[in-house]
């Protein structure tokens, strides 16, 4: 199995929402999302001349309030390979 060069595998997480200016103090964005899991399973070679990232989103940002917070990280998901005999 080979990726080519430009090829891309993906299961990233999404981004979150960021806050608009508003006529509260307690604004916050939401949290991002996880990234996803890849198997690749394959017989015989497998080449990677491409990208194949499971990455986690980054959280939105918050408009200037008294008591403004922001969500946190996605965390980072996997990418395996698995050699099918």
């Amino acid at each position: 199995m080979t990726i080519g060069s430009g090829g891309t595998i993906t299961a990233d997480g999404s981004d979150s929402g960021s806050t608009q200016n508003g006529t509260t103090d307690w604004q916050a964005s939401g949290g991002a999302s996880g990234g996803g899991n890849i198997v690749i399973a394959y017989r015989g070679t497998y080449t990677n001349n491409g990208t194949v990232t499971a990455i986690g989103g980054t959280p939105g940002s918050v408009a200037s309030s008294s008591y403004a917070a922001r969500g946190g990280f996605g965390g980072n998901g996997s990418v395996q390979t698995l050699q099918i005999k």
